[in-house]
């Protein structure tokens, strides 16, 4: 996939990289890289698409992206359970949180809100400031990664 062994680091908090991205900091195309996620070269990928979407939204966990740009010999985690927990708090998240851990737009997550993808734990209860944006229920989050698991 690679030919260099990248020193790069990328933000731990997007945890969820891009197929775009990945196709930049791999130097490779789309297909090149879809390929990669199926075969489970580069592992632990995640569509985050709402589930009547027609085009497939990937993120590829931000660690597996690392792991194969600096060419490490680290074990992955063994199910995508230990994937989530490793960077899904154990709380309820805010709308913010979400689209930012998905790398996403809030449109995005205001429609996996609509099609209840995204459980609402707390509806927002300001126009502005920390209480804006609406809580989501971690288990919802959770479980919506975990059908999204792309294999």
């Amino acid at each position: 996939m690679l030919q260099l062994a990248l020193q790069i680091d990328l933000p731990a908090a997007r945890p969820l990289v891009p197929v775009e991205a990945c196709m930049v900091l791999c130097d490779a195309d789309e297909d090149e890289i879809l390929r990669h996620i199926e075969d489970g070269s580069l592992a632990w990928a995640f569509n985050i698409g709402e589930p009547t979407a027609l085009r497939r939204e990937i993120r590829v966990w931000r660690d597996a992206l690392l792991k194969v740009l600096r060419r490490q010999d680290t074990p992955m985690p063994a199910t995508p359970e230990e994937v989530i927990s490793r960077f899904l708090p154990q709380r309820d998240l805010r709308t913010s949180e979400i689209q930012r851990l998905f790398s996403c737009s809030s449109q995005h997550v205001h429609d996996l809100m609509r099609t209840r993808c995204l459980i609402v734990a707390r509806a927002a209860t300001a126009a502005s400031g920390p209480n804006a944006a609406a809580l989501i229920t971690r288990a919802s989050v959770q479980s919506f990664l975990l059908r999204g698991l792309v294999r």
